[in-house]
């Protein structure tokens, strides 16, 4: 029955007048409040339900005195507070005389102040997923988190025409096949539509002190195992068949997957000319990121932009200054690539209303494009459940990205769509056909680059991935094998794991970051003259059974200077296969009496002393033709067989120079690194980084009398002035990973062709079986007999294929791809802090059982 308008009026000015009342007189309020509304008010078909707006004291007490008062169907949680609702739930259940039908808001689920919290996406987010399978799964996963919560239905009143959320339909509707309720107001449905199947409830609405008796006409439909269930009275059978049924129908999905997968769906691409994206060759271009909107809003995006390429960020607020505008338009000017990203612009603006200071902002930037023509684009991109299409301001830009969610997550995701990490597949909401009406979303391409994705994308359980290699991390930190380390996996080209972990020393007082630059000693011969000697080799500059001499005439037999090394061939050499002696320790030959010999080190550079080997010590330039006359005078082997050797990897670098008429750093910069988007591989951090980026190595008691830290530690690349080809790279796990992942996929990366894949096949096969040798050239592959042996004697995992390639080094790194199972581990420590012989990461075999581990999750997924 229907209250009039004048008992609403009673009961607003009771409740002024027993306000002050309310907590002293919390048994009686209820009668009070209500004396206009009995039993005799509820229709039998009726459910009343309150909607709990605040968790304060008084509106609990409140609805305790409702529960008590009348028989209630249910109650209407508002807010988003798993551990408070839980109390609630169980109190309210207890004092009820019927079981009651608890829900939450929709709008806690989907709406915007949740998808800031990275809770899941606003409705413009859901309605822009083309994907109904992401739809159903999603409503999946609300339907079990529900459940876990003991909740069973949803409300959310709606305000608009079904038809503007046919997405939301089709979710509500997934939800009620999981048994979850679905409670939505009535005020757009035809007569038609509100059939006998139906079951209308009451609502008290909550809110702060103020309790309005207002009764809204809602509707609960109720669908379980896809039939609707017969309509009882009152409902108290109804609703105790509901709580029995509550049960999943399939398996466990998880939040972070759902979160990845529903916004990466919604993601659109209304603009893309001339298919600029994904970026193909950013290495060509000089990007700035120009963030505008709500200050510190944009630290994820620019993050992760950075992951890919460098990017110069630039910031423009509601705050800024005239003068600060100008000086950064000024500053943008520079750049061919502008990447604007559009924060929080719907809480600033009014409906399309752009402020003043931004419109000037991206007018200066379509006048600047227009005057520019090919040589300046923009990208631009709109963090908002609204696109703003101001068309005027945009006019000139080459690529629009409508992003209908800002929060963290969408922050991560859209640099990705921009780089080709991920397509952009989304749709246009129907709810904004109206204002773009123009614009049509356009599919890009994905899978050229890193995908930064969660374990859930390859069926891999993330809380079991972290909780295995958590346990071994900080097992082998505990037991000081290291003080710290960064783990990264791909699988799929999925980033599934990305973590630093412990301190650069053990004194912690420097925490380890993704970004930190460690030593990777002969992680260094499969990252830097390997590439470099592989496109040589694809130029046809020598071949793989030719001599090594024909190349490096230091080898040839001369008149007066025998040579046994002459007959040495490509092949034998890089697969440790030549009988070349394992090292020699050169820096020796630098000392006389236990200190620098003062002929061939000074503490400054020069032309006489360019070879940087610590700080304040240089080397003399002379210096470096004993080292070729030493490995040339170097004993050979008698047998051939496998002998793991560096020696060669000495010469390799001048090679290379000689070949390519460029500089060796140079060229690998040019060649591969940049292209890449690889901006954290060097030489010589010391040139560029400070010593609170890069973990220190050992307390050199041999040679420099010092501790390594910012500089090379092994000794022989130390007297190559740091640049040598079997060590002195140093970089972080991400970019080690990039140029691995280019060899796992054959030789691309990023949409470019770096190398031929049989060239990669050949490097990265055994060349010489059959005499017990299971090396690739240069690169190290698994024991012939992997699978047989124990895993104490192993180096990769058990299960690490034959096809599978990589290296070690002595600081403890490790680098593995396994092209038949894509699946890539990059593991960087400092074990050899403060001594080498700190032998713990060995006898934990701790690299071998993170890589096993790894395989172990991957199978059992």
């Amino acid at each position: 029955m229907k209250l009039n308008a004048m008992f609403f009026k009673n009961v607003k000015t009771i409740f002024s007048v027993f306000f002050i009342f309310l907590i002293a007189a919390n048994s009686g309020f209820a009668q009070k409040d209500t004396q206009n509304l009995t039993q005799n008010d509820l229709q039998p078909s009726d459910f009343l339900f309150i909607e709990l707006a605040d968790y304060g004291i008084a509106e609990i007490v409140k609805t305790a005195n409702f529960i008590k008062e009348f028989s209630v169907g249910g109650i209407i949680f508002q807010k988003n507070k798993e551990n408070k609702e839980k109390e609630l739930l169980n109190y309210f259940s207890t004092i009820s005389k019927t079981p009651l039908i608890f829900a939450c808001s929709g709008k806690e689920i989907i709406n915007e102040k949740a998808c800031r919290e990275n809770i899941y996406t606003s409705f413009c987010g859901l309605e822009a997923i083309a994907d109904q399978e992401t739809i159903k799964l999603f409503a999946r996963h609300v339907a079990e988190k529900l459940q876990q919560k003991q909740l069973n239905a949803i409300y959310r009143q709606e305000t608009k025409s079904k038809t503007d959320f046919p997405n939301f339909s089709l979710f509500v509707a997934e939800c009620n096949k999981y048994n979850i309720l679905n409670l939505y107001d009535l005020e757009n449905y035809t007569h038609q539509e509100k059939n006998a199947n139906r079951i209308y409830i009451r609502k008290i609405q909550t809110k702060d002190i103020r309790l309005s008796a207002d009764f809204y006409r809602k509707q609960i439909e109720i669908l379980t195992n896809s039939a609707k269930l017969k309509i009882l009275r009152r409902g108290n059978v109804l609703l105790k068949k509901i709580r029995n049924n509550i049960v999943s129908k399939s398996g466990k999905t998880n939040t972070n997957y759902i979160r990845n997968c529903i916004l990466q769906e919604s993601v659109c691409v209304l603009k893309n000319k001339a298919n600029i994206l994904p970026l193909l060759r950013p290495d060509t271009l000089k990007i700035a990121a120009l963030n505008i909107g709500e200050q510190g809003k944009s630290v994820i995006f620019t993050e992760y932009l950075n992951k890919y390429f460098p990017v110069k960020n630039f910031n423009i607020s509601c705050f800024s200054t005239k003068k600060e505008i100008s000086g950064v338009l000024k500053n943008v000017k520079g750049f061919n690539l502008i990447i604007v990203g559009a924060f929080g612009m719907k809480r600033i603006c009014a409906d399309k209303a752009l402020p003043k200071n931004y419109a000037n902002v991206l007018n200066h930037l379509n006048n600047e494009i227009r005057i520019s023509g090919k040589n300046k684009e923009l990208i631009f991109c709109s963090f908002a459940s609204k696109p703003l299409l101001f068309d005027e301001c945009i006019k000139y830009c080459s690529a629009y990205i409508y992003a209908p969610t800002n929060n963290a997550l969408m922050q991560k995701i859209v640099p990705q769509v921009i780089f080709g990490g991920i397509s952009a597949k989304g749709k246009l909401p129907a709810s904004l056909s109206q204002i773009c009406s123009d614009k049509k979303t356009i599919t890009t391409k994905g899978n050229l680059r890193f995908r930064y994705a969660c374990a859930e994308d390859e069926n891999i359980d993330s809380e079991k991935l972290n909780k295995r290699i958590d346990n071994l991390i900080a097992n082998a930190i505990s037991k000081q094998a290291f003080p710290g380390c960064q783990v990264f996996i791909v699988k799929n080209g999925n980033v599934i794991f990305d973590k630093a972990y412990g301190f650069h020393t053990y004194a912690k007082r420097n925490a380890v970051e993704k970004t930190d630059l460690y030593d990777l000693a002969s992680l260094t011969k499969i990252l830097a003259p390997l590439p470099a000697l592989m496109r040589l080799f694809e130029q046809k500059k020598y071949k793989l059974d030719d001599k090594f001499s024909a190349t490096w005439n230091d080898w040839e037999k001369r008149l007066f200077r025998p040579s046994d090394k002459a007959a040495l061939t490509w092949r034998e050499i890089m697969a440790h296969q030549a009988g070349l002696k394992s090292w020699i320790p050169f820096w020796k030959e630098s000392i006389e009496n236990k200190d620098f010999n003062p002929k061939l080190y000074a503490v400054s550079a020069s032309e006489d002393f360019p070879y940087w080997v610590n700080e304040n010590l240089y080397l003399h330039k002379k210096f470096r033709k004993k080292i070729y006359k030493a490995i040339r005078k170097s004993e050979l082997r008698d047998k051939k067989k496998y002998h793991y050797s560096g020696l060669s990897f000495f010469i390799y670098p001048e090679i290379i120079e000689k070949c390519t008429k460029t500089k060796y750093e140079k060229y690998l910069y040019n060649k591969f690194y940049k292209p890449l988007g690889i901006t954290r591989l060097t030489y010589n951090p010391a040139e560029n980084y400070p010593t609170n980026c890069v973990p220190p190595t050992e307390n050199d008691i041999f040679f420099r009398k010092r501790l390594i830290h910012n500089f090379v530690h092994d000794e022989g690349a130390a007297i190559m002035g740091g640049i040598s080809g079997n060590a002195g790279l140093f970089g972080n796990a991400e970019d080690v990973a990039k140029l691995m992942q280019m060899y796992m996929n054959f030789g691309k990366y990023g949409g470019k062709t770096y190398f031929q894949k049989n060239t990669i096949q050949e490097f990265t096969k055994c060349q010489f079986s059959e005499n017990k040798n299971h090396r690739g050239l240069i690169f190290d592959k698994p024991y012939l007999d992997n699978h047989k042996r124990k895993l104490s004697r192993l180096l990769a995992a058990p299960q690490a294929s034959p096809e599978s390639f990589g290296h070690s080094g002595f600081t403890g790194t490790f680098a593995w791809a396994d092209p038949k199972n894509n699946l890539l581990l990059v593991f960087l420590c400092n074990r050899i802090y403060p001594t080498r012989e700190n032998k713990n990461i060995y006898r934990l075999n701790l690299r071998t059982k993170l890589h096993k581990a790894i395989y172990d999750l991957c199978e059992n997924k």
